[in-house]
């Protein structure tokens, strides 16, 4: 009976290692690993099999130019592509012959339609793009040979867009680069002339730009009549006034934004805005004057000019100190000096993105003073720099201005700047040195470290006249004066002074405002007056000084008589 058992246990032990064995070894052909045989134990070989899988780089090509529109064009169409896992580039017209390019390219073609192939390979595949689009220079004309060739500056070139692109073409531009320009403000159908159907667009006969002259033919034109910026160049005039027609343009059409004298130009450039058009031009500003003609016992004839509107802003100049990202406000007060409602505009010049006012238009009652409150704005991407522009307070024919420098400085900065030019130096002449007290604060570190200390003049529309440089080595504090010599053809005028310190990236400014030309003298009348008025007053001292006299005499010689009494007295 035990040796029944025993048998059956040793088969049952067998059966189960077999089955073991053969789960553990035997392997299919895809790991390619040796087999067990589950009979013998034996190791046998087997063929391996094995999938390789190779991920393909397609390259991708895409036209960007000519687009599936009609051009009034032919020669210099431009192909344009993007590009990506390509090696070579190669394109053809109307399956004609195969050009390899690298780079965008310029080409001529014929009139009418064609379509346009363009290809790219690598080493694994190739891809291609094509457009269809059509050449019919008869489409649609435009005459603009005046705003093409040497002075048509920044002037659209129509021909560049396609007859779909011209029906709704924004900021438009027309110019003559010696006298003027005009930008458009919005989008603007070239074809919608008034005679749609010629296909024809005249702008030669229908505008022109000349000396103080702008003017549009809104009849012919008027898809072009829309608001607009206009710049007239080289005028002459000191406080020039916008005439449309003839006439004194109101401020309901024409919006003066600035004038200025630009460097490179003998003449100032005068920028406004208008809400449609006509024939633009200027005269100066005339002055507050009249005069009384007559004779012969006849009547007199008064011919009088524009009277000068009297009223009162301060300050007259703002220096502030801004570092990026800030916003500080200030305030400027009017007051209407005059004994009637004036009407106020404000505006600015080049400090739009700087400056923003909460009230640009307001009345006025007699007498009465208001205050304006203006916010100074900087982003956290402002560029650390000085930034000068002007305030403009117009009332009717008569302007004032409050110049603004703006300081921008670091969002974070490790030095503090303080600057003074004394009072000697705040008149100079052209040619002459002007000096500022310099002050220099490390709130950084007590350590000593070098800085690099830039100088710089500007006039009030923000050229730089001068620069200098220097070097520094500051401590907890530093002072010094410095001193800038001045160009001897300097213009009369006001003009900054400007102390740019930069450190580890981060800057420091500080800048002080001074005038070149002769400091103003007393007038020869109220030079009198003041003598006068001094003379009295030392009259005046000097009468009571001798009243003082006699009256301490007086009192002296009655203490001597009433002594003299007392000793006789004494004496008897």
């Amino acid at each position: 009976m035990k040796k029944h058992i025993f048998l059956s246990l040793t088969i049952l032990s067998f059966i189960i290692l077999s089955q073991f064995v053969s789960s553990e070894t035997n392997q299919d052909s895809i790991t390619g690993n040796m087999i067990v045989d589950p009979v013998t134990g034996k190791l046998t070989s087997q063929q391996v099999g094995m999938s390789i899988f190779i991920q393909t780089i397609i390259p991708y090509i895409q036209l960007i130019s000519p687009k599936n529109q009609t051009y009034l064009k032919n020669e210099s169409l431009l192909i344009n592509y993007t590009l990506v896992n390509g090696d070579y580039i190669w394109y053809n017209l109307d399956n004609s012959e195969n050009i390899t390019i690298s780079s965008s390219k310029y080409i001529n073609v014929s009139q009418g339609k064609h379509t346009l192939y363009i290809f790219s390979n690598n080493s694994n595949i190739s891809t291609s793009s094509s457009i269809t689009f059509t050449i019919n220079s008869s489409r649609f004309v435009i005459l603009f040979e005046d705003y093409k060739g040497i002075n048509n500056g920044a002037s659209t070139n129509f021909i560049d867009y396609t007859y779909e692109e011209i029906q709704n073409l924004d900021n438009i531009i027309i110019e003559n680069t010696n006298y003027g320009k005009i930008q458009f403000n919005e989008e603007i159908n070239v074809t919608n002339d008034n005679n749609f159907a010629d296909n024809l667009l005249d702008l030669d006969s229908n505008t022109e730009i000349s000396f103080n002259h702008i003017e549009l033919n809104s009849t012919e034109l008027q898809n072009f009549n829309k608001p607009a910026i206009i710049w007239l160049y080289n005028l002459t005039f000191t406080n020039p006034r916008i005439l449309k027609d003839g006439t004194v343009c109101p401020s309901t059409i024409c919006t003066k934004e600035s004038y200025t004298y630009p460097s490179n130009s003998t003449g100032g450039t005068l920028k406004f805005n208008v809400t449609s058009f006509s024939i633009y031009s200027t005269e100066e500003t005339p002055i507050s004057t009249a005069i009384n003609g007559g004779g012969g016992g006849g009547g007199g004839t008064e011919i009088a000019a524009v009277k000068e509107k009297k009223f009162e802003i301060k300050p007259e100049e703002i220096k502030i100190s801004l570092k990026q990202g800030e916003t500080i406000s200030k305030k400027i007060f009017i007051t209407n000096l005059e004994d009637q409602i004036l009407k106020f505009e404000l505006t600015n010049s080049s400090l739009k993105d700087f400056i923003k006012i909460n009230e640009t238009e307001f009345y006025m009652n007699p007498k009465e003073s208001k205050e304006i409150e203006v916010n100074f704005i900087t982003t956290n991407n402002t560029l650390p720099e000085l930034y000068i522009g002007k305030i403009f307070v117009m009332v009717e024919d008569t302007q004032k201005e409050i110049l603004v420098a703006i300081e921008v400085e670091s969002k974070v900065s490790l030095f503090d700047i303080k600057m003074k030019i004394p009072n000697k130096y705040k008149y100079v002449l052209p040619g002459e040195e002007v000096l500022a007290q310099i002050e220099l604060y490390n709130i950084g570190s007590d350590e000593k470290v070098d800085v690099s200390l830039n100088y710089i003049i500007k006039d009030d529309k923000g050229n730089e006249i001068v620069m200098d440089h220097d070097t520094l080595a500051v401590g907890t504090t530093t002072s010094f004066t410095k001193k800038v010599q001045l160009p001897k053809d300097l213009t009369f005028g006001e003009y900054v002074f400007y102390v740019k310190l930069t450190y580890e990236d981060k800057t420091a400014s500080a800048s002080s405002w001074f005038n070149v030309g002769k400091a103003p003298t007393i007038p020869f009348k109220a030079g009198i007056i003041a003598l006068v008025v001094v003379l009295a007053m030392g009259l005046i001292i000097i009468i009571i000084r001798i009243r003082k006299i006699k009256e301490h005499s007086s009192i002296s010689k009655k203490i001597d008589t009433g002594s003299l009494k007392r000793a006789k007295i004494i004496k008897e």
